[in-house]
């Protein structure tokens, strides 16, 4: 009977965290849902930070299972969708994780570093995905390429729920979000150097990407290029600045008034300069 109470407790906070989110809900209000004292489910559980513990831990177990790769053969597209299905569905289930990680990771160290555990696991197995792909000449990418892929899809998974929550408001479609996020993930590995998937031809000369004028010392240079494109920037604002603050026809006609000759000075009639008698 006790298991079964620790078992309800823990579904229902689950269910209770994704729809309600974290910071909303209480063990007050989980204990009021399924009917018992907050005693009762303090007598299982600690607090709430106990129940996100144990939570965790079964969402760390299932996303583990789901980052396994085969080890007997290449990967192919088929596995790397699969995978990718299986993760999503564990975020899915547990996306309160997702949806509230900077608090729920503030709160507990313990958690923090089990968390950037498994994003350095995630990492590693999207690179050794993308090197396998690239053994059995499914897409070209060199190591730089493919560290800096699986980066980038390592960070489009772990926040494609709030991104998706942004973008729809609280309005959430389940199947639909987790297919636009595997869809996003899966054209990721399309970016590196911007190649085209091996089809054993290069892609025409008219596709191919064109490359920034540098001058010779400066190949491939970044700061380079970002202090070019600021000099010009420069440049422009200060013309810019030049014909909006250039003189009015008013100065140059007073400039032009003041080098003509000096006009003697006119004198009143019946008056005395000084000195005469």
């Amino acid at each position: 009977m006790a298991r079964q109470t620790r078992e309800l407790i823990l579904e229902t906070a689950l269910a209770m965290f994704n729809e309600q989110g974290e910071p909303n809900v209480t063990t007050n209000h989980i204990a009021d849902e399924l009917g018992i004292s907050p005693g009762n489910l303090y007598y299982h559980y600690r607090n709430k930070d106990d129940i996100i513990g144990h939570l965790f831990a079964r969402y760390e177990q299932r996303i583990d299972e789901a980052l396994v790769a085969p080890d007997d053969r290449l990967p192919n597209l088929e596995d790397v969708w699969l995978q990718l299905h299986l993760i999503f569905e564990c975020m899915w289930d547990y996306r309160f994780v997702y949806r509230d990680l900077v608090d729920i990771l503030s709160r507990n160290r313990k958690l923090r570093l089990h968390f950037a555990r498994i994003l350095k696991r995630a990492s590693e197995n999207a690179a050794a995905v993308m090197r396998g792909l690239a053994a059995a000449g499914i897409f070209r990418a060199s190591a730089d390429e493919i560290r800096a892929t699986a980066e980038n899809i390592v960070l489009v998974a772990t926040f494609w729920l709030n991104f998706d929550a942004v973008r729809h408001g609280k309005n959430e479609s389940g199947q639909l979000d987790i297919g636009r996020g595997i869809h996003q993930v899966m054209s990721a590995p399309e970016y590196p150097g911007r190649r085209l998937p091996a089809l054993g031809k290069e892609p025409p000369k008219a596709e191919r990407p064109r490359k920034a004028a540098v001058p010779a010392g400066h190949a491939g240079d970044k700061r380079y290029l970002t202090w070019l494109r600021a000099t010009a920037w420069t440049a422009h604002r200060r013309a810019r600045s030049r014909h909006r603050h250039r003189p009015w026809t008013g100065c140059r006609r007073r400039r032009e008034r003041d080098r003509r000759p000096a006009r003697p000075a006119l004198r009143l009639r019946g008056a005395r300069s000084a000195g005469e008698p």
